[in-house]
């Protein structure tokens, strides 16, 4: 799919120093036009930012930290490609759940008082870039995306910085050598985020969908006791070979260096059998009214009949009352045109190999 419109690069929400903290820490961008071009549009607009988000925090850091959770928050969790955006969607529809919005995501440090959301819609393109799903400034939207303005610690840095993919993917998401004190500043910036996003709509449960918090489940319930996780599954193949198009895509209109093809399939293939890992370890002890696990294919094929069954595990309120905009919501999409995508035998075969325990463990073929 080609893109009409260059889409907005996240980092350009971030503060300069940040920025720079990322060059010093995975390189300068590489000397091909493209991606000096973006590395000066990010440098000149952080630096005229950069005080704005100052102010913001100046303003409203003791409302927010004084903000409570209306609930503990549903998290959907589940690799990239896994059906966790319609799920979020779909579920979105329900007026009982708050949801991160694109507008947040894409300005973690002052949505509550910028004025550029006008200019970042008309620079939107109609869909993203690595498939046919719409979006709009009041689309919801993961958190990972915040993170990546907040500091190192965040996946997103992996379509900038595809060279240190692997690395960033081990350090941000599985906190892997990081040292306690940022992962506890990590923490913090996250529960503020979204105490940012609980303050425009104070009487809402959030409802979070994150593929990096499927390795972060343990934390999580720490944090937010009483949270509840929805795991969406995919077959494997179909994951795997559409994660490929989304990193290939992304960095084609993020990255600041030149990615490597062959490698980014060992780094794929390796983020997901560790996400997964992690995700089956740390969701195995949860009570059936706190984790529920949903095949794609079922809520593609009975979505009503799988959103029913969510609620009722789970113990959520308001289904009945939040059936009729369900089925309005897939009346108006209609049904979703999927990227065709295929495997060679060899890639089946080590995904195979590296993904055993999800093949067994979900009962995919």
């Amino acid at each position: 799919m080609s893109l009409r419109r260059p889409v907005p690069h996240p980092l350009l929400a971030t503060r300069l120093g940040n920025l720079l903290d990322c060059f010093r820490e995975y390189g300068a961008p590489d000397a091909r036009f493209r991606f000096w071009l973006r590395a000066f549009n990010l440098l000149w607009v952080c630096a005229i930012r950069t005080p704005l988000h100052d102010l913001e925090q100046w303003r409203v850091r003791k409302r927010v930290e004084a903000q409570a959770f209306a609930a503990p928050p549903v998290f959907i969790i589940g690799h990239w490609r896994s059906g966790t955006t319609h799920l979020h969607q779909l579920l979105s529809q329900d007026p009982q759940f708050g949801v991160v919005t694109l507008l947040q995501a894409a300005f973690p440090l002052d949505f509550m008082t910028t004025v550029a959301a006008p200019i970042f819609g008309a620079l939107l393109p109609a869909h993203r870039p690595m498939d046919t799903v719409p979006v709009t400034l009041e689309s919801p939207w993961e958190e990972e995306m915040a993170m990546a303005s907040f500091g190192l610690l965040s996946f997103y840095h992996a379509f900038f910085f595809p060279r240190h993919g692997r690395r960033i993917y081990r350090e941000a998401v599985h906190f892997e050598g990081i040292a306690p004190q940022r992962v506890e500043a990590w923490w913090r910036d996250y529960r503020y985020f979204l105490k940012k996003v609980q303050c425009g709509q104070p009487e809402r449960r959030l409802l979070l969908k994150n593929p990096a918090n499927s390795a972060r489940v343990a934390a999580l319930r720490v944090r937010f006791p009483g949270a509840k996780f929805i795991h969406v599954h995919r077959h494997p193949e179909e994951v795997y070979a559409s994660t490929l198009l989304l990193h290939r895509k992304l960095q084609e209109i993020w990255s600041l260096q030149e990615g490597d093809p062959v490698s980014l399939r060992d780094i794929v293939l390796n983020n997901y059998a560790d996400l997964m890992t992690a995700c089956i370890e740390q969701t195995s002890d949860l009570p059936a009214r706190e984790l529920i696990e949903v095949r794609m294919t079922d809520l593609e094929s009975n979505p009503l009949a799988a959103l029913e069954s969510i609620y009722r595990q789970l113990e959520l309120p308001g289904f009945d009352a939040a059936s009729a905009r369900f089925t309005a919501y897939l009346e108006k999409i209609g049904v979703y045109r999927k990227n065709r995508l295929s495997l060679s035998d060899d890639e089946r075969s080590a995904l195979r190999l590296a993904l055993s325990p999800v093949f067994g463990r979900f009962g995919y073929g």
